[in-house]
């Protein structure tokens, strides 16, 4: 019986990691200004998942901009001017996003339903795209 060494079994669970591309708009409309739902289970499935997000606009102006899982309470989230805040990416990601035709990327956890908050501290056009997405099973 061959042994199997602790740098095998790493190996083998991060190649299970393997995202799903899914390069899909799922958002295209004015932003909210207060803790709103994003469904994504209609790109993602009804589960768990760390989800690749693309946030652009091209409103030319600083806009802050943030993404939690659904069901957290935490206000990582600010409006003062330069409005950056440090959140752990599985959890949130903010960032001033700067002048038009931007793109950011952040990594969300959903919940077991495929959904995310998120915000803005202006309502402004948006676009939102999942590049991809890591279920949990």
């Amino acid at each position: 019986m061959p042994i199997v060494t602790g740098a095998q079994i790493l190996a083998a669970d991060v190649l299970a990691l393997r995202p799903v591309v899914a390069e899909t708009e799922v958002y295209n409309a004015a932003s909210p200004t207060a803790w709103t739902d994003l469904d994504l289970s209609g790109t993602i499935g009804a589960q768990l998942s760390i989800v690749m997000i693309k946030v652009s606009h091209n409103n030319n102006s600083v806009e802050s901009v943030a993404f939690r899982k659904n069901g957290d309470t935490d206000e990582f989230y600010s409006t003062q001017t330069p409005d950056y805040c440090a959140g752990s990416v599985s959890l949130a990601a903010i960032d001033g996003i700067g002048f038009g035709g931007i793109h950011n990327v952040f990594l969300v956890a959903t919940d077991a339903s495929g959904v995310i908050e998120w915000r803005t501290e202006a309502a402004r056009a948006f676009t939102i795209d999942i590049i991809a997405y890591w279920p949990a099973s």
